[in-house]
């Protein structure tokens, strides 16, 4: 059966949507599955937050640092 270009469209954004990690969150270098938070590490005078993570699919547990970057506006 053809598709009609509604729902060619359709699943074309679709795959787009799953290409892109836009609210996805951390994924594992591993196995590329969503991972969960197990620990965090506030270090506040480096401007970093650390965060220990786990894969849900693989079980690889891993650490990564988030930088915080302050944004000034120019007068």
């Amino acid at each position: 059966m053809e598709q009609s270009r509604r729902e060619v469209q359709a699943s074309k954004k679709e795959k787009e949507k799953v290409n892109t990690q836009q609210g996805t969150g951390v994924r594992c270098p591993a196995c590329c599955s969503t991972t969960y938070v197990l620990n965090s590490v506030p270090r506040p005078e480096e401007c970093i937050q650390g965060r220990y993570r786990g894969c849900n699919k693989c079980g690889l547990h891993f650490y990564t640092e988030e930088v915080i970057k302050r944004i000034t506006k120019d007068s």
